[in-house]
C-alpha cells in the first residue's frame, strides 16, 4: 500500500470520525443545523386566543452579549428567531390557557433545560404541571392553565353579553417586544382579574355601572417597545376605544392615564425596579397613545 493511499484512507478515517461527532452533537444539542422559521400564529386559536406577547429575539442581541460577554459572532447563529407567550380566555368556562412559544433556531435541547430548571414563584409554578417540550423543529412549547373566578366571568357576561368577534387581533411585527390585549368581549378584564387575584385583591368590589361601561368602551391595548440606545426604550402604549364609544371617554382616558404615569406612586415603583421614564400623551382618533423614553439602565445592572 503506497504512502499516500494510507494518508487518504488516514484522512478519510479522521473526516468520518468529525462528521460523526457533529452529527451525535447535532442529535443532542441541535447545533448543526438551524431550524425553520415559525411564527408564533401557529399557536394562535382564531375563537379564544385574546393576549400575545412577542419579543423579536435578534433585537436583543446587544443586552444579551453586554449581560453574558457573549462572542457577538456566536449570537446570531444561537439566538432564537422569536419568543411570545399566547393567552386563550373562555369567558364562559372561565379556562384561561397560556402557551410560551419559542422559535429556536439552534440548541433546543439547552433551552428546554433551562425551562426544566427554572423556579417559577407561586402560584405560577402551579399554573405549568408538564414540562417544555418540543412540539416539531423550531417550535418549543411551554403550557399551562388558571381559571378565571366565576364572580367576574358573571360579571362579564353580563356587560359584553352581546359581545361577537370574528377574528383575532394581530401584531405588527418589527420591534423588539410587541404586545396586544384584546376586551373586545370583556377578556382584559378577565385576565387583569386572574393577575388580581395572585396578589389577593378582588377587582369585583371596585366594579359598578359607571366603572364597567368605562372599561367596556376600550376595544384593546397594544404596547410597543424598541431600543433606542444601550440602557434606552423607545415605549409606545395604545389604548383604542370602541367605534361606538362616547368621544369624551377617549379624553377621559387620556387624562387618567397621565394622573397615572405622572403620580408618585408609578414613579416610585419604577424607580424599584431600575427605571425611569420621561414622555407624553397624545389623542389620534379613538386612540390615546403614550410615547415614553424609558432608561433601563439600572435594571439591567441589577439582571
Amino acid at each position: 500500500m503506497t504512502k499516500k493511499r494510507i494518508i487518504l484512507i488516514v484522512l478519510a478515517v479522521l473526516l468520518a470520525g468529525v462528521v460523526g461527532v457533529l452529527l451525535v452533537m447535532d442529535s443532542r444539542f441541535k447545533v448543526l443545523f438551524s431550524s425553520p422559521r415559525v411564527s408564533h400564529e401557529t399557536v394562535v386559536s382564531p375563537e379564544t386566543t385574546r393576549g400575545v406577547l412577542v419579543i423579536d429575539v435578534p433585537q436583543a442581541k446587544s443586552l444579551i452579549q453586554r449581560k453574558f460577554n457573549a462572542p457577538g459572532w456566536a449570537l446570531p447563529m444561537a439566538l432564537p428567531y422569536e419568543a411570545a407567550v399566547v393567552v386563550d380566555v373562555d369567558r364562559f368556562l372561565g379556562d384561561v390557557n397560556i402557551k410560551v412559544f419559542i422559535n429556536d433556531k439552534r440548541l433546543a435541547p439547552v433551552i428546554r433545560e433551562f425551562a426544566k430548571n427554572l423556579k417559577l414563584p407561586v402560584p405560577f409554578d402551579s399554573w405549568f404541571k408538564e414540562p417544555m417540550r418540543q412540539e416539531r423543529r423550531g417550535v418549543l412549547l411551554l403550557e399551562g392553565m388558571t381559571v378565571c373566578g366565576r364572580e367576574i366571568r358573571s360579571v362579564i357576561e353580563k356587560q359584553w353579553k352581546d359581545a361577537a368577534i370574528d377574528a383575532p387581533l394581530q401584531i405588527e411585527g418589527g420591534h423588539l417586544l410587541e404586545g396586544v390585549l384584546d376586551n373586545r368581549d370583556g377578556a382584559a378584564l378577565a385576565l387583569a382579574s386572574v393577575l388580581a387575584d395572585v396578589q389577593n385583591i378582588n377587582l369585583t368590589e371596585g366594579l359598578d355601572e359607571t366603572s364597567l361601561g368605562f372599561l367596556a368602551a376600550i376595544s384593546d391595548y397594544r404596547l410597543q417597545a424598541d431600543l433606542v440606545s444601550d440602557n434606552e426604550l423607545a415605549v409606545r402604549v395604545l389604548i383604542e376605544c370602541a367605534p361606538s364609544a362616547d368621544p369624551s371617554i377617549v379624553g377621559m382616558l387620556q387624562a387618567l392615564i397621565e394622573m397615572g404615569l405622572m403620580s408618585e406612586q408609578v414613579k416610585q415603583n419604577a424607580e424599584r425596579l431600575g427605571c425611569s421614564y420621561t414622555g407624553s400623551t397624545t389623542v389620534e382618533g379613538n386612540t390615546v397613545v403614550a410615547d415614553y423614553k424609558v432608561n433601563i439602565e439600572r435594571l439591567l445592572a441589577r439582571l
